[in-house]
């Protein structure tokens, strides 16, 4: 197996990950430099390495019964509004982007964290 060295992490060439995170030394995240990697976790948390910006991100998220008094045993400290429960994005066509979830959201807050760092 051919493997290809990206300043610190090297990673076989038939996949973009590397130690169980996602690398972008084929450019398939566009706005992103190619020694970013970065992964998803649970409930929407994503950990993101951009070692060419100095720039390392952890963005937290939860579904909410993740944060409810009843688990966690503390309690919540504002009340929480449901104006927003019934939302739902435009579905995804040729002049929408559709829902940004997924890998597609991972994706994309990195490029536009990028975007904001560069610029």
């Amino acid at each position: 197996m051919r493997r290809e060295r990206l300043g610190y992490l090297a990673f076989p060439d038939h996949t973009p990950m590397g130690f169980l995170l996602e690398v972008n030394a084929d450019g398939h995240v566009f706005g992103a430099p190619r020694d970013a990697c970065f992964k998803s976790g649970a409930g929407g948390s994503d950990i993101y390495v951009v070692r060419s910006l100095d720039l390392a991100m952890y963005k937290m998220a939860a579904i909410d019964a993740q944060s409810d008094p009843q688990l966690t045993g503390l309690p919540l400290g504002y009340e929480p509004d449901p104006s927003r429960d019934d939302w739902k994005p435009l579905p995804h066509d040729q002049f929408h982007d559709g829902p940004v979830g997924g890998d597609d959201g991972v994706r994309r807050l990195l490029e536009m964290v990028v975007a904001a760092v560069v610029q």
